[in-house]
């Protein structure tokens, strides 16, 4: 027979569905924003790397991934483009939601990378994006002229829809994309965007939860790292910033963004 408390203690889905509210209304009261990008920034290296943040915007670890970069890669200088602080206060929930806002963004950074490009012709420019910011990298991609060509892109942890059409963005690459997903990711890119939504405004799992789908014909420019038990020797838990963890960046990121 139950006692009188055991109405307090909490199934499994309910503990599940508390974190995941917890997860988020912490992301909510993030405010993320007060001072806009700068645009892409000045460099004499022969190789410049863009990183865009998830929906809470820069932090530690997007920080540590930038020196990581310059530190690891001769002539190569790196930056973290805040897309979250381009409105004088945002909020990390609302930076998911907003749909058109982040259109907006994404068109402003595409105009940033072309103004950049004419006074950088030879310059080797890749884009790095995590999370949310995967869904501004590719907004952004579609609207770069179709004559503009960026190296290379990287999506990690991506907050769009695995059916998401990613045939401009890999046509604006030249060495196409390397996209990594984990399912183990589950509190954020299965649950979090299934009741909050994608960036593209789909409520449903995430790439980087499942991996990308895309024609046939389209996977020769889409290399896609799916999370296993082995890359745990790499620091990478499967976890939403698994793929942030040193080693594994090291190992598996890099060199994608290396040149011969």
């Amino acid at each position: 027979m139950l006692g009188r408390d055991s109405y307090l203690v909490p199934s499994f889905r309910q503990v599940q569905s508390y974190s995941l509210a917890l997860a988020m209304y912490c992301a909510a009261l993030c405010c993320v924003g007060c001072t806009a990008p700068r645009g892409i920034s000045n460099t004499t290296a022969a190789t410049h790397v863009v990183v865009l943040p998830g929906i809470m915007g820069s932090g530690l670890s997007i920080g540590s991934i930038k020196r990581l970069i310059e530190n690891e890669l001769a002539d190569t200088s790196a930056q973290v483009y805040d897309w979250t602080r381009v409105e004088q206060y945002t909020f990390a929930l609302s930076n998911l939601k907003r749909y058109s806002l982040n259109l907006a963004r994404a068109k402003a950074l595409a105009n940033q990378i072309v103004a950049w490009r004419r006074t950088h012709p030879d310059v080797k420019l890749y884009v790095v994006a995590i999370s949310g910011g995967v869904g501004v990298a590719v907004f952004a991609a579609e609207s770069l002229p179709e004559d503009f060509h960026l190296r290379g892109m990287v999506l990690l942890s991506g907050a769009v829809t695995p059916q998401y059409d990613l045939t401009k963005t890999m046509q604006v690459s030249e060495k196409g994309i390397l996209a990594y997903s984990s399912d183990k990711d589950t509190l954020i890119l299965r649950e979090g965007t299934r009741r909050h939504g994608t960036m593209d405004r789909v409520f449903s799992q995430s790439a980087g939860y499942s991996g990308f789908v895309q024609p046939v014909d389209d996977q020769s420019r889409l290399r896609q790292l799916y999370w296993q038990e082995g890359d745990r020797r790499w620091g990478n838990n499967g976890g939403h910033k698994g793929s942030l963890a040193k080693p594994y960046f090291r190992e598996f990121i890099l060199p994608f963004l290396q040149d011969e």
